[in-house]
């Protein structure tokens, strides 16, 4: 099983929520609710986490993830939150950085080449607040294998929306 695989699905599954469910493009557990995009063209589900979603191209080693973590907390830039995804990566190199909006928020969109456990990565990632939670979206692969696919990766991000909180969770 590819390296960067591994190390997506292990990230996802330390984010700890509670059960999560996937149907008809939206995702739910007890803290969140929200629709996303399409997954682009030759990603499928291989998983439902707790607190999210990964998605991954086997021709291509590629996976893509979304995960969500609703706490009150203190207001942390997007520039750190970002940071925490790339704990582990050695020679980073940041490739760009753009703000976009994203269902009514600001979202930090990076994009940047690095090394996890020494294996070459270059990882697109966005990262949203909204409503006591923290939304990543990521998009992992061997530099040769990422190949052009930023935009369709956005496409699905851009397809994000929250929705009415699950009872109990009054945001």
């Amino acid at each position: 099983m590819p390296l960067v695989f591994l190390a997506l699905l292990a990230f996802q599954a330390v984010a700890c929520s509670h059960d999560g469910k996937f149907a008809n493009g939206v995702y739910s557990n007890r803290e969140a609710r929200f629709r996303i995009g399409a997954a682009p063209s030759g990603f499928k589900l291989i998983a439902v986490q707790e607190a999210g979603l990964s998605f991954y191209n086997a021709p291509r080693g590629a996976t893509i993830g979304v995960n969500v973590t609703c706490r009150e907390a203190d207001d942390v830039p997007l520039a750190a939150l970002r940071d925490h995804l790339v704990f582990g990566f050695t020679e980073r190199k940041q490739l760009s950085e753009e703000v976009i909006s994203l269902d009514g928020r600001e979202a930090l969109v990076t994009r940047l080449d690095g090394k996890l456990d020494g294996v070459p990565v270059r990882l697109t990632s966005a990262v949203l607040k909204k409503d006591a939670c923290v939304y990543d979206f990521t998009f992992a692969a061997r530099p040769a294998a990422h190949g052009g696919d930023d935009a369709a990766f956005l496409s699905f991000v851009r397809g994000f929306a929250t929705l009415t909180p699950p009872r109990g969770r009054g945001r």
